[in-house]
């Protein structure tokens, strides 16, 4: 047992944070048909402006800390949320559960933020949040919910990822 200890705080002291650290689910973007994979959570925005108090998310894995997957859309240059899934009271509940006055989506006219959605091959994994570094990343800026701007940007030829 203390083996097993002190490994554990060898690797801890040698590694740095990221020994213990798992990359996070992402929540999803529907964009022009497509699904992709969301390096933002546009949720979490919504409990901070003191809209409602944040539910009592559960994490249902090690890859799951803030307890739910949320998927969004973009229709008419309008971000809605669309569904979620997540894990209160020791149960799984959706999108009727958290907004009942919002049936079937949810303009997100509180978020003021970058979405980023990650394209192409992974070029540096890395198992922490949502550092790791694909070939290219589409950023859409969103103003009250709105589309204001989209860049996309070639991490090939930079040096490394956006700090």
């Amino acid at each position: 047992m203390q083996i097993v200890l002190l490994t554990i705080i060898w690797l801890a002291l040698m590694g740095g944070d990221h020994v213990l650290a798992t990359a996070q689910m992402p929540d999803y973007l529907i964009y022009e048909d497509k699904k992709y994979p969301l390096f933002s959570n546009p949720l979490e925005d919504y409990y901070q402006a003191g809209r409602q108090p944040r539910p009592p998310f559960q994490a249902w894995h090690t890859a799951n800390y803030r307890g739910y997957v949320a998927t969004w859309e973009i229709k008419d240059d309008t971000l809605y949320l669309k569904d979620i899934r997540a894990k209160i009271g020791g149960r799984m509940v959706g999108l009727d559960y958290l907004f009942p006055d919002n049936p079937g989506r949810l303009a997100a006219t509180w978020f003021r933020g970058v979405l980023r959605i990650p394209l192409g091959e992974v070029l540096r994994r890395v198992h922490q949040g949502y550092a790791t570094v694909y070939e290219q990343e589409l950023k859409i800026t969103i103003q009250d919910g709105k589309v204001v701007r989209k860049d996309i940007i070639n991490n090939r030829s930079r040096s490394g990822p956006e700090q």
